[in-house]
């Protein structure tokens, strides 16, 4: 809802201003403080989710889907604030409740976006503060659900980074020709990127590294198409400023030696990330979306690469949209191979150092996001209004030879060559 500033009126006694001020002079301010809250614009939004996902398995999926059904999975709310003061100058100021990216059991109420933004002209903008990287397609959108289709955005693309939002800078210019515009975005901020990993014999632990971020990201647009072209460069810290394994030195009978000469640390690592996205109507009631993801690591012996990918095919039936989407990851490199070792050797012996080994190489494996999978999820949308949708998916996900999105059961091997499949409705709304 926009509106302006209520506005101060020179008829009406200022009753807080000293005597001794010339009358002339309170009116000629309250005059300029009225023109200036009338030249202030407003806009206070809202948006939200309510959604149910429920799947065929006991262990938790995705943080949160079991066979007991979730609501915490898709659900949030979430507002923002749009303060322009004039049509160079504005500010904007996003706030969420949503479960915590630091527990599995609380939900948190924080400040996603605070940023000022100037537009020295109508081509170009600078932003200043905390704010999202324009990392994916939707990235911009990702907590409006009301603004796609699909019951949620693909989380085999989406889980290459754990958050999209940094502190820092922002640019970007645009160019536009014929019926098309053409605009390029850099961002450098700071972040902390939180990690969840579900160790097997040790619970949910969650790891904050300070990173660094760097974007480029080119994109052209029409009425009917977009693409993007996006490269991210990120350097990670480790936890409070610890090193973090680089790797870890085999045995020739497969595993490392607690007890050994320890394993070898780094106080740094990096990433380069690089997206290709694409939405197409194909014809007036079709739509191709596409996006292709490849993660570098660099500098770690022992994290993966990964490389993922999804393609989504909708039908414009009116207020319905049904969808069929297709998405895979694959890890890959030094660290994806390591992992596999990790796994493969168990210790048969029962005395206490053999199950040490064992438990401490479960916990290794188990510490990065080691990914192979592939989904078909089957959908519709239905209109209620322009500011509503209802959605229903069904969603098939084919685990590999492992999964850091399945939580595992302890003691055993990792969850791997096995199906799960979720039911999910969501409501999603802006207001």
């Amino acid at each position: 809802m926009s509106q302006p500033c209520p506005s101060s009126s020179s008829h009406r006694p200022d009753l807080t201003t000293p005597r001794r001020l010339p009358l002339s002079l309170v009116a000629a301010l309250a005059s300029g403080v009225s023109a200036v809250a009338q030249a202030q614009d407003w806009n206070l939004s809202g948006f939200g989710t309510l959604g149910w996902a429920q799947s065929d398995r006991a262990e938790a999926y995705q943080r949160f889907i079991d066979d007991r059904g979730t609501w915490r999975r898709d659900s949030k709310l979430g507002a923002q604030l749009d303060w322009r003061y004039n049509p160079a100058w504005s500010l904007t100021a996003q706030a969420m409740v949503r479960p915590s990216e630091r527990s599995d059991t609380q939900d948190t109420a924080q400040l996603t976006w605070l940023f000022a933004a100037w537009r020295p002209d109508n081509d170009s903008q600078i932003r200043v503060g905390k704010q999202r990287v324009p990392l994916f397609l939707n990235s911009e959108n990702l907590e409006v659900g009301q603004t796609y289709d699909v019951a949620r955005l693909p989380v085999e693309v989406y889980a290459l980074t754990p958050t999209q939002d940094v502190t820092g800078v922002y640019a970007s210019r645009s160019w536009w020709g014929d019926g098309s515009e053409t605009s390029v975005e850099a961002a450098y901020g700071r972040t902390t990127l939180w990690y969840r990993a579900h160790l097997r014999d040790l619970g949910t632990r969650f790891s904050g590294l300070d990173a660094d971020i760097f974007s480029l990201v080119g994109n052209w647009r029409t009425d009917s198409h977009r693409v993007r072209l996006g490269w991210h460069h990120v350097r990670s810290d480790g936890p409070q400023g610890q090193g973090v394994p680089d790797h870890y030195p085999l045995q020739p009978e497969g595993y490392y030696l607690v007890s050994g000469p320890g394993v070898p640390t780094t106080s740094h690592f990096t990433n380069d990330v690089v997206v290709l996205a694409a939405d197409l109507a194909l014809a007036p009631t079709w739509r191709l979306q596409l996006e292709g993801a490849r993660n570098f690591q660099h500098a770690m012996h022992v994290a993966p690469s990964s490389t993922a990918g999804n393609l989504t095919l909708v039908k414009h039936l009116g207020d319905w949209h049904p969808y069929a989407s297709l998405s895979r990851i694959v890890s890959q490199g030094s660290g994806a191979r390591l992992t596999a070792a990790l796994d493969r050797t168990v210790l048969p012996g029962q005395d206490l150092q053999s199950q040490l080994i064992n438990a401490s190489q479960r916990a290794a494996a188990d510490a990065y996001p080691v990914l192979y999978q592939t989904s078909l999820a089957l959908g519709t949308s239905l209109a209620l209004g322009p500011r509503s949708k209802l959605k229903f998916e069904w969603l098939s996900t084919q685990i590999g030879s492992r999964s850091s999105l399945i939580d595992s059961p302890a003691g055993g091997e990792p969850i791997r060559h096995q199906r799960v499949q979720v039911w999910s409705v969501n409501h999603n709304f802006v207001f």
